[in-house]
């Protein structure tokens, strides 16, 4: 191999000695050896164009290439309803590398027209124009994200954009946008026939305000949309009479959106809708059009499997939560920004939980167990999910700032687990503010809360020290407002289970809190406690002091899923 190589070096040495001696490539001049230097660099290109030419890549097939070319640019993933404008953003910038790998790689690429279907209408219309012809007949995914930097002076010629657009409107699969300035350009497309068009999702944040049920949008939709299967709208709502609804799978209103007769009578339309959102805010006033046809009293999703509701004036629980007809099995969530504010509006959040089954079908038995999540959001206002089988209930609230005329959380919590027949209650902390703290002594007195997990890293001890001391102090007083003078109150008498999970130091902590109770429950011959979990604990006492120490108060300590045993 050495000789070969040798003997190749000196052929093209002599090869190329040959061809720069030679004066009808070089010419005369002063300059004979910076056309000496352009002359290597010239034959470098030839040569590395030669062993490109013999790479494997060269000998596969040309589908196979595609393939791979497809993924390392997340091409699966254009049209996908669920992709983020940042990820088509990526994708596009992932082609450009691509093509400046080689020239080979360049032209592979230029010549496929599956890897221009991403249009950025932010970019040059010349730009846009040279991609819409290396498309050809690919689906198109066009789109724009809203530019936050207010520095940018970027130029969009929305006539030209325009016009390119409009000669490549039957290949238009997708649409996309934040903005308001392109407004006047989906006017102009949405009014022309789009037979390809599958997901539309406009969601610039534009004033609708005044408009009534008359958005501009929902007239430029007139024209039947065949395989429309997409739509996301903030701020505006398609027409009741709209044909193309029946065709829609995930629809999606997205908040500024104000819950009106017209937008409740669209979703009558919407019978295929495999999920749906809808972003509740605005006043509270119940917005019905002069022109507009009455509120339906039933609106039926047999074969709905995801139900996100979010709503912030609360009233708007009223309109939605028992209006929707939706399968039992379907995965629903309802989240409010308040606490509701009547007692009426409880009832509909336990009946969100545990609708009554439709008439004459059997009764079913609701789920034997419920969980409660605390989350922290800011330093004072947490979130509470309430999650029993497929459904959930989200509050935001501040337990140190409750309004008096108000539900407490308990009593929501109390209405609802009636109606489910008081399962047993499994509560998941993350010690993240003193928040948390406060809703676990207003959960203090549920008899039902069997299980109760502190889990993820604790951001401060004495938000640690708190949670310790709301499960474990005795109190003169609960929640519920009962008090005997000279008397103590046990917070969670019926819990039987405690669980740390990535909570470093959780051995000891959990040996001083069970220690807490220990002469109580001995004088009384109470029960309490029946085992401690540990999951990712690190730090603190001993495995072996710590499981001593449980076993002697009468409590298992179980390790990752198995009981502790100082045998093993």
């Amino acid at each position: 191999m050495q000789l070969l190589t040798t003997g190749l070096v000196r052929r093209v040495e002599g090869f190329l000695d040959e061809i720069l001696a030679s004066k009808d490539i070089l010419g005369g001049g002063s300059n004979d050896l910076e056309k000496e230097v352009e002359m290597h660099s010239a034959i470098e290109i030839i040569l590395r164009r030669s062993r490109n030419k013999r790479l494997l890549i060269n000998r596969m097939p040309t589908d196979i290439i595609h393939l791979i070319f497809s993924f390392a640019s997340s091409h699966s993933q254009i049209h996908d309803p669920s992709t983020t404008l940042i990820v088509l953003g990526e994708h596009r910038k992932q082609i450009f590398i691509m093509r400046c790998v080689c020239t080979l790689w360049n032209d592979f690429i230029v010549s496929g027209s599956q890897y221009w279907q991403v249009i950025n209408l932010r970019t040059p219309s010349g730009i846009i124009q040279s991609s819409l012809k290396r498309a050809e007949n690919a689906p198109l995914c066009v789109y724009s994200i809203e530019n936050k930097d207010r520095r940018s002076k970027e130029v969009v010629q929305l006539e030209a954009t325009e016009k390119y657009l409009l000669d490549s409107i039957t290949h238009i699969r997708t649409i996309r946008s934040e903005e308001p300035r392109f407004l006047p350009l989906w006017k102009a497309l949405l009014k022309q026939s789009t037979p390809l068009l599958e997901t539309l999702k406009l969601t610039a944040r534009n004033d609708w305000s005044g408009l009534g049920s008359n958005f501009p949008i929902a007239e430029w939709l007139v024209n039947d949309l065949p395989i429309i299967r997409n739509v996301t709208a903030r701020g505006w709502q398609p027409s009741p009479d709209a044909i193309w609804l029946g065709n829609l799978r995930s629809l999606a209103f997205r908040a500024p959106m104000l819950i009106s007769s017209n937008l409740l009578n669209a979703l009558t339309r919407c019978t295929g809708l495999l999920k749906l959102r809808i972003e509740g805010d605005g006043d509270d006033s119940w917005q019905a059009d002069a022109t507009a046809q009455p509120k339906p009293s039933k609106i039926a999703f047999p074969n709905l499997q995801i139900l996100e509701l979010e709503l912030e004036p609360v009233v708007y629980i009223r309109y939605l939560v028992r209006q929707l007809e939706v399968p039992r099995e379907t995965h629903a969530s309802l989240r409010l920004v308040h606490l509701p504010h009547s007692e009426e509006l409880v009832e509909d959040l336990a009946y969100f939980i545990c609708p009554p089954p439709p008439d004459g079908a059997k009764s079913i038995k609701p789920p034997s167990t419920a969980t409660v999540e605390v989350h922290t959001i800011s330093n004072h206002n947490i979130l509470a999910i309430y999650i029993s089988g497929t459904r959930s209930v989200a509050f935001k609230i501040d337990p140190l700032n409750q309004w008096p005329d108000q539900p407490t959380f308990e009593h929501i919590i109390t209405t609802i687990n009636g109606r489910l027949n008081k399962p047993q209650i499994s509560v998941q902390v993350d010690p993240h503010s003193g928040g948390q703290a406060e809703v676990l002594r207003i959960l203090a007195d549920l008899n039902c809360v069997k299980s109760l997990c502190i889990s993820n890293k604790v951001s401060d001890q004495c938000y640690l020290d708190m949670l310790i001391a709301a499960i474990a102090d005795p109190c003169e007083f609960l929640p519920s407002g009962i008090s005997v003078p000279g008397e103590q109150f046990w917070p969670f008498e019926a819990l039987r289970e405690l669980i740390f999970e990535n909570v470093d130091g959780a051995s000891s902590e959990v040996v001083k809190l069970v220690g807490k109770r220990w002469r109580y429950l001995k004088a009384s011959k109470g029960r309490w406690l029946d085992r401690v979990v540990l999951k990712g604990c690190l730090g603190g006492l001993s495995l072996a002091r710590t499981g001593t120490n449980l076993e002697g108060m009468g409590v298992e300590l179980f390790v990752d899923g198995c009981k502790y045993s100082e045998k093993d």
